[in-house]
């Protein structure tokens, strides 16, 4: 089955300079892109020290002393049995705890991300030693860069009696890749015993509004307030997760972990949370409550608290469910399967699995709902139980507090779900993994990684084996120093829930032009006469052969399945862009060709430009395309406009009146945009894109200069006549990338590290929605010849 190996092995031809590296330990090493010279970031959980937790009705009593609520007699009366030791207080198969690493004062404290609270305080060395058990401590003397805060101090009291007070340092706080240099830090002095009892944490992160900072006299910034100007844009995200480590993102909205659109709803700021009102709920299938009422979004409560109405609907519909004084909340028997729970804001449904209600077990049969009542609080809380089933975005933007909500994007085994593996897998058959197995060459070696979820966990076990020297046809043909190759079994094998993952690395650096990718430099006036209404087929033989391999693809593609107009396929900008190819060598006689031939059509695989391999029985066969368009560009989309391609202007219609900035361009940063990135049906799920996308992104990394020339000395005239003398003008590519994305796309391109800009909207091009993507990358600043910016004038 040679033609699977050529397949795979073009699929495999993939940069290593500029895809996110991966550990085979399996610990995630991808940084995101820096958008707008700002940063972004993101913090993964990692598993609490100790899996301790408490009972329930102790859980619930601390949030309604943490929000001033009135506990209900009941409630205070079944914490005070478990506290006399009358009532079991250590529930079972409860959701693991997890916890985000913060450098302070250069220490490393594992803290809880709390949405409902706005001081940043942490166990110290100020303590009494028998209060620093258990703990990684802060201590301000071992810190190079803390600062006392004189006349400060900070206090907790809650209404059942916990408290934790301070000092207050001002020091360095590093959260993922920010750093808030002079945060304002609250080091405890003394906490009550009921926060000693939570061995979980070393303190908090508070993330709600500074307004409720408690620091006296001089109220203090939350971390997010400090840094939320350097960022790409003001607004942090929650992807939280039942069972398994989540992430917090700051800066940017990564679309590869929701699906569909994000609702967006007003916070009240004032009230010092986030705030907002929800319009209803749905339980099961029954029919929508219209039922309005004030709810808070709270990384840092575990349960969630809803109007009466809504629970006691609720455990209606459980059998043997009911409301158990002894623990203070609903209980239901633990073989129960328990609906699913929909929560209506603006005007959308957002559904809590029912597994997801049960809370824990606190008996052998009976266990505890992760749905309990909000009486004696003066609004209801989202806590954990809910923001694990949803990703959810907290916002400044703009200058205006918003949270935004999206189903969570869980993906589905196969898929490139954007996790810690850097993969393209395609799904294979058993009989074809000999031929993977060939794409090896003497010292090479192939990592095996075998995935697996059980009950929604997912477990991963690593294998290395170095394995014999393979066909010399399929040795020479690898060309890259190191590059991944992913095969995904899991359909062979019949089990949905099962993964296997193979990874290949060569020892031998090659370049990235072979015979399996083209470049093309701008072809300039080699596309005159090209005619835009005519197939790729019949044009002159002046218009380069590359050239005439990518439209086939395009026309395919675009004009085949997408139904553009074969005469708007070609604009102005295809004379001055770059661009790449992709081919595979395929089979042309026996069944593996025919195979590999179904579905392409039949002039482009007759073509005379694709010739045969010398001594082989295989056509080239281009499959894949990419351009990159340099600067200088037209401004950017209106939101909402449609236009289409006019050859003789080369301006989209429409453009004259769109935006010159967004919220991710200043609007004079040169850019590049990528475009009409396409692969032939067949041939999809290869990695043939991001073979695609790596070639033209590490070719531009490495040649600023091909990008965007110096600016001659009439070219500066103009300009300076253009914007009217002594203005600051970028005449060198600093590493930013456009893509005007298909909006069914948005996700596949956040694979890649591009980061949509909500600012651009969306617009219509030939009839097709579409979004604009942002990524910064690193580049070769010698490439550069060492120039910065001009100033005309």
């Amino acid at each position: 089955m040679h033609h699977i190996s050529h397949l795979a092995l073009a699929a495999s031809l993939i940069s290593s300079a500029l895809t996110s590296p991966v550990d085979v330990t399996g610990k995630k090493t991808v940084s995101i892109a820096d958008i707008k010279g700002k940063k972004t970031f993101s913090v993964e959980q990692v598993l609490a020290k100790k899996q301790q937790m408490q009972a329930p009705a102790l859980s619930m009593l601390k949030t309604y002393a943490k929000f001033s609520g009135t506990a209900p007699v009941q409630l205070k009366a079944a914490a005070a049995a478990i506290q006399a030791g009358t009532v079991q207080a250590t529930p079972q198969n409860y959701d693991m705890s997890y916890l985000c690493p913060v450098s302070v004062g250069g220490q490393t404290l594992n803290l809880n991300f709390d949405s409902g609270s706005a001081d940043l305080w942490v166990y110290s060395t100020l303590q009494p030693t028998s209060q620093q058990s258990g703990h990684s401590i802060y201590d301000p003397s071992k810190s190079s860069t803390s600062q006392l805060l004189v006349g400060n101090t900070w206090s907790i009291k809650y209404g059942d009696g916990s408290s934790a007070s301070g000092n207050v340092y001002a020091d360095k706080v590093i959260i993922g890749a920010v750093t808030a240099t002079s945060q304002a830090v609250e080091a405890a002095t003394s906490v009550s015993d009921s926060f000693l009892k939570d061995v979980n944490n070393d303190g908090l992160v508070g993330l709600s509004f500074s307004n409720i900072n408690t620091v006296s006299p001089n109220q203090q910034k939350t971390f997010f307030d400090t840094v939320k100007s350097t960022l790409a844009l003001p607004l942090w995200t929650a992807n939280l997760k039942k069972g398994a480590p989540g992430t917090y993102d700051f800066g940017y909205i990564d679309s590869s972990k929701y699906s569909g659109k994000i609702t967006y709803v007003d916070v009240n700021s004032a009230s010092g949370f986030w705030q907002f009102t929800a319009d209803g709920y749905q339980i099961g299938s029954s029919s929508t409550v219209s039922s309005s009422f004030v709810a808070i979004a709270d990384t840092g409560t575990t349960l969630m608290y809803l109007p009466s109405s809504s629970v006691t609907a609720y455990w209606a519909q459980v059998t043997g469910s009911g409301y158990d004084k002894n623990q203070g909340g609903y209980t239901f028997p633990c073989s129960s399967t328990l609906p699913d729970f929909n929560l209506v804001v603006g005007g959308n449904k957002f559904t809590v699995p029912g597994s997801y209600m049960n809370y824990a077990q606190i008996s052998y049969t009976t266990c505890f709902g992760g749905l309990q009542q909000n009486t004696g609080l003066s609004f209801s809380i989202l806590g954990d139980i809910f923001l694990k089933s949803q990703f959810v975005v907290f916002s400044e933007v703009g200058g205006k507090a918003s949270l935004g909500i999206a189903a969570m994007y869980n993906g589905t085994p196969g898929e490139d779900d954007g996790d810690e593996w850097e993969c393209h897998a395609a799904a294979v058959q058993q009989k074809e993994l000999e031929a993977w197995k060939m794409i090896n060459q003497e010292g090479g070696e192939m990592k095996v990684m075998h995935r697996r979820e059980d009950a929604g966990v997912r477990h991963t076990d690593l294998q290395a084996a170095a394995l014999t020297a393979a066909s010399p046809m399929i040795a020479a043909e690898w060309l890259f120093d190191r590059y991944k190759v992913a095969v995904d079994m899991h359909k062979a094998l019949q089990s949905p829930r099962y993964e296997y993952h193979f990874f290949a690395w060569s020892q031998s650096p090659q370049s990235i032009m072979s015979e399996f990718i083209s470049f093309l430099p701008p072809p300039g006036l080699a596309l005159a006469n090209y005619d835009s209404a005519a197939l790729h087929s019949t044009q002159s033989p002046d218009v380069p052969e590359v050239f005439r391999d990518a439209m086939s693809v395009r026309e395919d593609v675009f004009v085949k399945e997408q139904k553009v107009a074969l005469e708007n396929e070609v604009d102005i900008d295809d004379a001055r862009s770059f661009h790449w190819v992709a081919y595979a060598s395929v089979g042309t006689s026996g069944s593996d060709g025919n195979a590999a031939m179904d579905g392409v059509t039949k002039d482009s695989a007759t073509s005379a430009e694709h010739t045969g391999r010398k001594g082989s029985t295989a056509m080239k066969l281009p499959v894949g395309t990419i351009r990159l368009v340099p600067p200088p560009h037209p401004p950017h989309p209106q939101p909402g406009s449609s236009h289409k391609i006019d050859n003789h202007e080369g301006l989209p219609q429409d453009m004259q009146s769109g935006l010159s900035k967004t919220e991710m361009h200043d609007g004079k940063e040169a850019y590049i945009k990528l475009g009409r990135l396409s692969v032939l049906q067949p041939f999809r799920g290869l990695g043939l894109a991001r073979l695609l996308i790596d070639a033209a992104l590490t070719w531009a990394s490495q040649n600023v200069d091909k990008i965007l020339p110096p600016m001659s000395p009439a070219a500066a005239e103009q300009r300076k006549l253009e914007l009217g003398g002594g203005v600051e003008v970028e005449d060198v590519w600093r590493g930013l990338v456009l893509v005007h994305a298909q909006a069914q796309l948005e996700k596949y391109w956040a694979l890649f590290g591009f980061v949509k800009d909500e600012s651009m909207g969306t617009w219509e091009e030939e009839k097709i929605m579409h979004v604009g993507m942002w990524k910064r990358v690193e580049f070769d600043s010698e490439s550069t010849g060492g120039r910065k910016k001009s100033v005309v004038g």
